[in-house]
């Protein structure tokens, strides 16, 4: 009787060493991934030029983080901005016109970071990986927008078009910042800095010059702007955030956590190995066309769920979804081009299509020329018009 007391004791203790030796060397190994990690992303190029003017030295996100935390007491109640965008075209308002004045101050902040030429985000230990406000980085972005429309109004095309290009320049450096939520913010303003900022009709108010001027900058914006996503960011972000995770509890009782032997630190070194493993398949293959790039996300991310880690489905999150309204912005984009070009009299070649494997369709008829990404002709942000 008591020898079997003893052997049980024995294979329950040996139980949790394995299981804490297993955890140890996982977590262990998830350590030295975030150092390789943060090698990789230090080591990359966080310099750009501005997309008009002059350029200055400093660093891009001071500015940012400055304008965006000055913005979050004025996106409240978040009624009051979507009123004030609604009606901003309206005869003047003196509650809108002291909002305008408000925002001006953070408008131009943000303009400053977009001529920096150091768009590193602030050092680990510092505020690094945070996450974006998307209210008050899109509140920014639209008071732009509203500003450069009142200067094309009063006759002022320049100052209208240096404006969204800055704009753009905000929402670009956003994209390359790192976690998936400031890349997905970033795209969102994307589109509005260069798909709502310019219908036709305001294009048909610019002049050679001005389309020239626009046409130059957003050329050298699409040239920075890779359609894909950058999952080395978004692990990394994940990386930071796992390190403050409660990792000495006990995962609840499940078929699945039987298999880490009920250990929290176990299971998720080895989901964040599983994660990084799925980042570098992605980025190997990252210059693919979409539709071959979206079969491969369904088919790894699609083997992740085959896993029997259940921490897969809490810290991986929907890349395909992410690249898809990534590559949207970046659609946008190029659409706008090819329009300044025919507005221009040019025969731009057709550019590629960020949604598609071919060219962007360019159809004339007597009315004149249609634009438009693969299967997107019921989507209207997707598809120009330029008159005859």
């Amino acid at each position: 009787m008591l020898f079997g007391v003893a052997a049980a004791t024995a294979l329950l203790l040996g139980g949790v060493a394995f299981v804490d030796l297993r955890a140890g060397a996982g977590l262990a190994s998830m350590q030295t991934l975030t150092r390789e990690l943060q090698r990789e992303f230090e080591a990359r190029p966080f310099t750009r030029e501005p997309l008009w003017g002059a350029a200055n030295a400093e660093r891009a996100f001071d500015h940012y983080d400055r304008a965006m935390a000055q913005a979050a007491p004025l996106i409240e109640p978040p009624k009051r901005m979507a009123e004030f965008w609604k009606h901003r075209r309206e005869p003047a308002n003196e509650k809108h016109d002291a909002l305008r004045a408000q925002w001006q101050p953070l408008v131009n902040s943000m303009r400053i970071g977009a001529h920096a030429t150091d768009i590193r985000p602030v050092k680990v230990g510092e505020r690094h990986f945070h996450t974006t406000n998307l209210l008050a980085a899109r509140g920014l972005c639209n008071l732009a927008i509203d500003t450069a429309e009142r200067a094309l109004d009063a006759g002022d095309a320049q100052t209208a078009i240096e404006l969204t290009l800055d704009a753009s320049t905000f929402a670009h450096d956003l994209m390359q910042r790192g976690s998936l939520i400031d890349q997905m913010v970033g795209g969102a303003l994307m589109a509005i800095a260069t798909g709502e900022a310019w219908p036709e009709a305001q294009l048909a108010r610019l002049d050679a010059a001005n389309l020239q001027r626009l046409a130059d900058g957003l050329e050298r914006l699409d040239r920075m702007l890779q359609p894909a996503i950058d999952g080395n960011g978004e692990v990394l972000t994940l990386a930071h955030s796992l390190g403050n995770a409660p990792l000495g509890c006990a995962y609840g009782p499940s078929l699945q956590a039987w298999s880490f032997g009920f250990s929290a630190r176990w299971m998720l070194a080895d989901a964040f190995s599983r994660a990084v493993a799925l980042v570098r398949t992605l980025e190997q293959e990252r210059t693919r066309p979409w539709p071959q790039r979206r079969a491969l996300f369904q088919l790894e991310l699609g083997a992740l769920q085959g896993r029997s880690n259940p921490m897969l489905d809490i810290i991986v999150p929907n890349y395909e979804s992410a690249e898809l309204n990534r590559r949207i912005s970046v659609a946008m984009l190029r659409l706008l081009r090819m329009s300044i070009a025919l507005h221009q009299g040019l025969s731009l070649p057709p550019l590629p299509d960020p949604l598609g494997d071919g060219a962007i369709a360019v159809h004339g008829d007597d009315a004149g020329t249609h634009l438009h990404c693969v299967s997107s002709v019921q989507q209207k942000h997707l598809v120009r018009f330029v008159a005859r």
